[in-house]
């Protein structure tokens, strides 16, 4: 399972930034979107920056608005920009949110 995945890598090496990439995108299940909300809202403070790359055109703006409600960054780039999402992920913090580039 994907999320086990990702909480274990958190759990070794602590605060992580993300690059979620969604080329299609048509629904999905109850039971999935419960899970993935569970674990969003459990490890809401270990995630510091998160890149939404997509050119699917209501992603952006849905990423822009959950942003309010997360204290991570979030930021939205189309498909021909995944690298300016990659460099925004890598670059200096802001100090405060002890992500690794904070240290």
């Amino acid at each position: 399972d994907k999320l086990k995945k990702v909480e274990a890598f958190m759990n070794a090496h602590g605060k992580i930034r993300v690059l979620e990439e969604v080329k299609s995108f048509k629904g999905m299940d109850a039971s999935t979107f419960w899970e993935g909300l569970k674990f969003d809202l459990k490890h809401l403070k270990d995630i510091t920056r998160c890149a939404v790359v997509s050119d699917i055109g209501w992603i952006g703006p849905f990423a822009k608005f959950f942003g309010v409600f997360v204290s991570c960054k979030i930021r939205s780039f189309p498909e021909s920009k995944i690298e300016d999402a990659r460099k925004w992920l890598r670059e200096e913090c802001c100090g405060k949110c002890g992500c690794q580039s904070d240290k």
